[in-house]
């Protein structure tokens, strides 16, 4: 348009009233200009998502927490001491467990005023003063208490109601524990590198019945028990008595040590993640697959064609019927089944800490930055 008008002067002398008409048609056309190029907000969701796109949350401290499930991010760091080191987390409703070096537990109240207390777990062991290397490794709630694994020390439960935390026995040999859990007939499972153990006397005696080797996680879906282990998942239906590999599409896991695939429940589904993986016999995309007969047939899921495209999925699973997808460096949600998502948080990269853990409380997550590790 201002050319245009320029040239029209090569052409004739213009009127005062023309001169004045080009000026306000030009301005008029700048504006309309700067408002068809305003900025947009450095979030955009992937696909056609209808969600109310909120700015990114750049996670550079060591916990934060969302009311919102995921819509807005405050952080928590002043709650913990500068000091203290996490090692492990877990949530019992509105409790918050953070393990650390020396046997130490911090506890937060995320409801009433956010409060925390510092406690030793080895205080009940006589004669001994912990030591740095007494990392919690593992805390886990169940339905009885909150269990705590220590290294050098081995496992310890905090009951319900007690104020204490007591030593729990494990079988012999045993170093590390990679879950916990209690089913409603008061048994409780620990998955360990050496299998699956259960206990129906807190502790007193302990049954292998997971035996053939590395268990890394297991989920519990009415009378079956489903065990993701050495060569791939495992299924038992008669409480570990016989066992039977479970085919999934065609995966082929050609490593005994290939355990990394990720398994959760929620309702009435199975969910399967299968993280890509930069070593040669494994896969080098995520992939994502479902069950809604107890792990009898699979399918892709909804959210299969987007997980492949991330870098490093660590984690797929629900907040009531929000999905939430975490990779190395970012967490995702969305709203309709997988097929559109919005990045809601941001974890940049650093060499101070191994993972980043994210839990749920009702429609509350909090995220935590690990060192993880021995």
């Amino acid at each position: 348009m201002i050319f245009h008008v320029i040239l029209q002067y090569n052409y004739f002398f213009p009127t005062p009233n023309f001169i004045i008409m080009g000026i306000l048609s030009n301005l008029v056309f700048c504006a309309l200009l700067l408002v068809g190029c305003k900025t947009e907000p450095n979030h955009q969701p992937i696909g056609h998502s209808t969600t109310e796109i909120k700015e990114t949350f750049n996670f550079d401290g060591n916990i934060i927490m969302s009311n919102n499930a995921g819509n807005t991010w405050e952080s928590l760091d002043t709650l913990i001491p500068k000091d203290f080191d996490i090692m492990s987390s877990t949530l019992n409703d509105h409790l918050l467990y953070l393990g650390g070096d020396s046997a130490e537990v911090i506890i937060i109240d995320m409801q009433n005023g956010k409060n925390y207390t510092r406690e030793n777990i080895m205080i009940t062991v006589l004669n001994k003063v912990p030591i740095a290397t007494n990392r919690v490794t593992n805390l886990s709630v169940s339905k009885s208490g909150v269990f705590a694994f220590v290294l050098g020390e081995g496992l310890f439960k905090k009951a319900f109601g007690k104020s204490n935390w007591m030593p729990f026995s494990t079988p012999e040999g045993t170093q590390n524990v990679h879950q916990l859990m209690e089913d409603e007939d008061g048994n409780t499972y620990i998955v360990c590198p050496y299998g699956v153990y259960k206990t129906p006397d807190q502790g007193a005696t302990w049954e292998r019945i997971f035996k053939y080797g590395f268990a890394n996680n297991m989920v519990k879906i009415a009378d079956n028990i489903l065990v993701n282990g050495v060569l791939g998942l495992h299924k038992t239906e008669d409480y570990g008595k016989t066992w039977n590999k479970i085919a999934i599409k065609d995966w082929n896991i050609m490593n005994e040590n290939d355990t990394e695939i990720s398994l959760s429940s929620y309702k009435d589904t199975l969910l399967i993640l299968r993280p890509m993986n930069r070593e040669m016999w494994k896969p080098a995309i995520n992939e994502l697959v479902y069950s809604l007969d107890k792990g009898k047939t699979w399918q892709n899921h909804t959210a299969n064609d987007f997980i492949k495209q991330q870098d490093k999925v660590n984690k797929v699973f629900y907040v009531n019927d929000r999905m939430i997808c975490i990779t190395d460096t970012k967490m995702m949600y969305s709203d309709d089944g997988g097929k559109s998502w919005v990045t809601s948080m941001m974890c940049p990269v650093s060499k101070d800490f191994t993972l980043f853990n994210v839990m749920s409380y009702g429609n509350s997550l909090v995220c935590i930055k690990q060192r993880g590790g021995c």
